[in-house]
């Protein structure tokens, strides 16, 4: 993930599997972001890197149950740095 984007990642809307998302650091031992129940059942988490790097998106049931389902995680850039390929209009 680039530094200073804001990402969401989400299962909203999708199954009634009771999802948490949790975003960590690149190793996995530190947790930088969680949601559990945003939109029911399911979760919503928007994240912003402080630092350029490899993050680890966890999707997972409430209180680790076990289940077996099809779902949908959905990943999306919010906010990017438009100094690169940036299109200005003008005159409009």
């Amino acid at each position: 993930m680039q530094a200073g984007n804001t990402y969401r990642f989400e299962t909203c809307g999708d199954s009634d599997f009771d999802t948490q998302i949790t975003i960590f650091n690149e190793t996995g031992t530190t947790a930088l972001a969680f949601n559990d129940d945003f939109c029911g059942l399911q979760s919503s988490v928007e994240f912003t890197p402080i630092t350029t790097g490899t993050y680890l998106v966890q999707v997972n049931e409430f209180d680790c149950a076990s289940n077996s389902t099809c779902m949908t995680l959905r990943a999306t850039l919010l906010s990017a740095d438009c100094n690169e390929n940036e299109v200005v209009v003008e005159n409009v």
